[in-house]
């Protein structure tokens, strides 16, 4: 079992949501939740072949982008041993955001990962 018994997970908005955890194995957590997503979401697609097919689709601001089926993209920013005082809500959220990018780059289900430090 991956993370902690006090884990918080919220919803951001849409299709964003977050996890706060204190948990060691954070890549082990990440391949788990994606290994998770993928298995199950095959259960949806009723030709499970074809969810592996390389397609062209439009993202939500109208461009094409391929695709090769539903894929979940985690951005995990580590803030070790920094303190509320050292560090802005907004600078979080905007690291958060370069790391979201950066996943939603990558074909199929990922996780990315960064380190937020001091000021």
């Amino acid at each position: 079992m991956y993370g902690e018994s006090d884990d918080f997970v919220g919803h951001v908005g849409g299709d964003d949501f977050i996890l706060i955890t204190k948990t060691k194995d954070i890549k082990g957590l990440c391949h788990a939740i994606t290994s998770r997503f993928d298995r199950e979401i095959i259960q949806f697609y009723p030709d499970s072949e074809k969810y592996m097919e390389l397609r062209v689709v439009t993202d939500r601001s109208g461009q094409p982008v391929r695709s090769t089926g539903i894929a979940i993209s985690l951005a995990v920013l580590e803030c070790h041993n920094i303190n509320h005082s050292e560090v802005s809500l907004e600078r979080i959220a905007e690291e958060a955001g370069h790391l979201k990018k950066r996943a939603k780059s990558v074909l199929g289900s990922t996780s990315v990962h960064g380190n937020l430090l001091p000021n």
